[in-house]
C-alpha cells in the first residue's frame, strides 16, 4: 500500500513531472509533463490514474495484484485507474516511469 506522500516522493524522482496548480472536477491533484496531465489522484484520495500507452496499460490490466481498471477514449486504451491500497513501491515506480514515458 502506498500513500499520497509516497506517490509525491516517487514523482519527484522524475524531473520532467510537475504538480499542476489546478485540480479538476474528478482529481484532487494532477501531475503533468510537457503540459499534459499524466497522473492524477482522485478526490476520493483512494484512486490514482495513470496515462499510459496501450501496451503498458494492457500490461497493468493483466497484473492481478493491481486490479486496475481500464481508461479508454474513443475506443482506445489510454491508461488505468488503480486503488492506491493495491499499489506497492515497485508497481508505483513502474507506473510512474511508464506514464512519464507515454508523452
Amino acid at each position: 500500500m502506498v500513500t499520497i506522500d509516497d506517490i509525491r516522493t516517487e514523482i519527484m524522482r522524475h524531473p520532467l513531472i510537475e504538480e499542476s496548480d489546478k485540480s479538476t472536477s474528478f482529481r484532487a491533484v494532477t501531475f503533468k509533463t510537457k503540459g499534459k496531465g499524466i497522473i492524477g489522484i482522485e478526490k476520493d484520495m483512494n484512486h490514482v490514474t495513470f496515462a499510459l500507452n496501450e501496451h503498458d496499460a494492457q500490461a497493468a490490466l493483466e497484473d492481478a495484484d493491481l486490479a486496475a481498471e481500464a481508461i479508454s477514449k474513443k475506443g482506445t486504451l489510454i491508461g488505468v485507474r488503480v486503488d492506491m491500497h493495491r499499489l506497492t513501491a515497485t508497481s508505483l515506480n513502474t507506473l510512474v516511469t511508464r506514464s512519464a514515458a507515454s508523452v
